[in-house]
């Protein structure tokens, strides 16, 4: 059984190496015809969408201008024994943290 194994495992090494030979032969053709479909349609390689960005991709999400900070958010928690509050948003401070329940440090809002 042994051998079978190694003689697959040989011919698996035999065929990758014929594939890459044949694709290293194949690849200035295709080069060639790429290059031709791209002038044929005026089509640049940021068209394609390679390297891992397009012009979608590169718009992102509007920044803030400059200097403007962004405005706090509204305390929704708050910790009995000292008052400190939590606007629930981000890493949850200590306190409530490992509170099973954090309905009962909720801040009752207006209505």
């Amino acid at each position: 059984m042994t051998s079978t194994y190694l003689k697959l495992s040989q011919q698996m090494k035999d065929i990758a190496a014929q594939a890459e030979a044949a694709r290293e032969q194949e690849l200035p053709a295709i080069i060639n015809q790429i290059r031709e479909l791209m002038a044929t349609y005026n089509l640049t390689v940021d068209d394609l969408g390679v390297g891992g960005t397009t012009k979608a991709t590169r718009k992102g999400r509007a920044k803030a201008a400059s200097g403007e900070e962004k405005a706090p958010r509204p305390p929704k928690y708050r910790n009995p024994k000292t008052g400190e509050t939590w606007s629930g948003f981000g890493r949850a401070p200590s306190w409530i943290a490992s509170a099973k329940n954090r309905d009962r440090f909720l801040i009752e809002q207006p209505a």
